[in-house]
Parts: structure tokens; sequence; C-alpha cells
């Protein structure tokens, strides 16, 4: 029994030792978490447009500290649309001239300038180059949204733009059925566009649109770029047309 007792005596300060060494540990690893949040928490605020920044440069009392990490934002660099092959679009991809339009088919605005720019391409297919880009409700359940992800689903059939058409002629009267029964008067393989449109295939093409109309900070549509200039509002045919004629060849 001596010898127990005597074992736990010498235990106690071991037990001690090992308990002060994880209680400095603890200390230790609060210090560094709490120095990488600080970090952190300055490098966002430099970054942070609320504080003026651009994300591209720190204050003059920080630019040589070497614990900051500045990350420049998407927004720094995007000032015009994106123009690649992953819109539908129309006209000669080298056309001078190239409008883009920020739309949503639940919109009466967006349909009269659809059809303006329509006709420009028409009777200057070689100078214009229009390009569509969703800027629906940003809710999947709407008609706005449904709409758009159904556009893109005929595009996939080579029906984009005759699609979209009949969505205009029948804003007012959209409903859930609508979108097939649309698909079915144009002819389209009906298992493939079930396949896309139930499938949901086409709702990240539509985000996209949406963060670069938000990275952009588009307050709604129909907002239009002629060229990188940015046009609000319903657009006017003949001054369209004046423009085209107007612009460089």
């Amino acid at each position: 029994m001596a010898i127990i007792s005597k074992n736990k005596k010498n235990d106690f300060p071991v037990k001690l030792f090992v308990a002060g060494a994880l209680l400095n540990l603890v200390l230790v690893l609060g210090i560094i978490i709490i120095w990488r949040l600080s970090v952190i928490e300055a490098n966002m605020n430099i970054n942070s447009p609320r504080s003026g920044g651009s994300g591209l440069a720190a204050p003059e009392n920080q630019k040589d500290d070497p614990l900051i990490t500045r990350i420049p934002k998407f927004s720094d660099y995007l000032t015009q649309p994106l123009v690649n092959s992953a819109d539908p679009s129309i006209g000669n991809e080298k056309a001078p001239m190239v409008i883009v339009l920020f739309g949503d088919y639940q919109c009466e605005a967006c349909k009269t300038n659809s059809e303006i720019i329509k006709k420009a391409v028409g009777l200057f297919p070689n100078r214009v180059r229009f390009i569509w880009k969703d800027f629906p409700a940003a809710d999947l359940n709407s008609l706005s949204w449904q709409a758009a992800t159904a556009a893109r689903c005929a595009g996939s059939q080579s029906k984009y733009w005759e699609y979209g058409g009949l969505l205009f002629d029948n804003l007012k009267n959209l409903d859930e059925n609508s979108f097939e029964n649309l698909a079915k008067s144009l002819g389209l393989g009906m298992d493939k566009f079930k396949e896309c449109y139930y499938g949901h295939k086409m709702n990240k093409a539509v985000v996209d649109n949406l963060t670069e109309a938000e990275t952009l900070e588009l307050s709604g549509s129909p907002t239009v770029y002629i060229n990188g200039d940015r046009i609000t509002g319903e657009l006017k045919e003949q001054e369209l047309i004046d423009m085209v004629k107007n612009s460089k060849p």
C-alpha cells in the first residue's frame, strides 16, 4: 500500500506540469488566432468599397506590410459586359458595333428594346452584333427566371431567338404550362427540351449573367451597352439607326 501511495504523490507534480503545458499551448494558439483574424479584418477593410479602397492598393502606412495580402476584386476589372460565345447573339461576330441588352422576358421595355435592336441588325447585318444577357428576378420559381432558362433550352436546339420572340408575344399570358407549349409550337425535340428545362441545366448560365449584372451594379432591366457605353431605359428606334449609320464601318 505504501508503494501505491508514493506513486500517487509523485503523479501530482507531473499532472500539474502537463496541465500547465496545455494551458500555455491554448494561450499561444489563442494569440495566433486573434492575430490572424486581425490581419484578415485589416485586409477586408482595405478591399471594402465602404472604406474607399479599390482593392488594388493599401493605405500609405500599410503598403509595405508583408502580412497583408491584397486581392483585387472582380469588380475592379469588369467595367462593361463580357463579350463571348456563352450568350445568345445575332449579327456579325466581327461587327464594329456591339449592342448588349440585359433583359427580362417579363419586361415590356425589354421587348421594345429587343425589337428595335433586332431591326437594326436586320438593316445592318454586317455592322451590328446583338447579344442578349438574362437579368430576370432572382427567384428560381418566378416566371421571369423560368422564361430565361426555357429560352436557353430552346437555344440548345438553335431556336433561341424564335423562342424568345414567342415569350415576348405571350408576355402577359405566361404561366407554368406555357414553356412546354411554346417549345411544341416551334417543333422542338420535346424529350431534349424537357430534360434541359426540368433538369435546370441552364440555371448556371442565368446565374452567371445575374452575377455580371450585379458586378456592373445595374439597377434594373432593360440596360443596354453600345460598344461599352451604358444606356438605361427604352431605346429610340431612329436614334439607334442613325447611330449605326454614322458609326465607322
